[in-house]
């Protein structure tokens, strides 16, 4: 769901980029994930 946020609100993305404590908490979140499907 996040990740159809990030690709289809221009904005969204935009802030992902620019904002580190969201990019911080989004690369973490990824990471975990990853771990656990694994």
């Amino acid at each position: 769901m996040l990740c159809q946020l990030f690709t289809n609100c221009m904005k969204a993305n935009n802030l992902l980029q620019t904002d580190q404590d969201i990019k911080h908490h989004w690369i973490h979140a990824v990471r975990w994930l990853r771990d656990q499907l694994e």
